[in-house]
């Protein structure tokens, strides 16, 4: 076992340790105990198949991170510094753009876009039907016929997809 530390990227003071066998687990708990997370620097991390669900990692640093099946299902990840973060089969090249303020927050990275809990390609969520649409959420349908255009508009004229 192992003392891990998180630190704050701009104050350098510990906002999170634990002593365990990896980073990915001290992470893990920090969330599982609700510490807070905001601007911390997890610069290179391993997180693979961590669970990040509904942490608040508003400005943190997750430069050259290893996301791959991490959960970050209502994970708040504003401002946080994702260039060269790798994901589910997916490279972060670019800064994820975010959406705010409609019936589900978006988040759309390179070639992907995640429209509340829903992640898929930008291609994917341009031919999807009614029917699909409908069974991700009761209530997406009338969302996504009125949002539709702008989203993925929006998408293309940010050099996404």
């Amino acid at each position: 076992m192992k003392l891990f530390q998180i630190k704050a990227k701009l104050t350098g003071n510990v906002v999170f340790e634990f002593k365990c066998k990896s980073l990915k687990i001290c992470v893990e708990k920090s969330v599982s105990t609700g510490a807070d997370l905001r601007g911390a620097d997890l610069t290179g991390a391993d997180l693979t198949g961590a669970d990040l669900t509904g942490a608040d990692l508003t400005g943190a640093d997750l430069r050259g991170a290893d996301l791959r099946g991490a959960d970050l299902r209502g994970a708040y990840l504003r401002g946080a510094y994702l260039r060269g973060a790798y994901g589910e089969r997916i490279k972060i090249t670019e800064i994820p753009l975010q959406i705010l303020g409609l019936q589900w927050d978006i988040l759309i990275f390179d070639s992907h876009l995640k429209i509340g809990c829903e992640f898929h390609t930008i291609s994917e969520w341009s031919t999807f039907d009614d029917n699909k649409i409908n069974d991700m959420d009761h209530r997406a349908l009338e969302f996504w016929k009125a949002s539709k255009d702008f989203i993925l508009s929006f998408c293309k004229s940010n050099g996404r997809g």
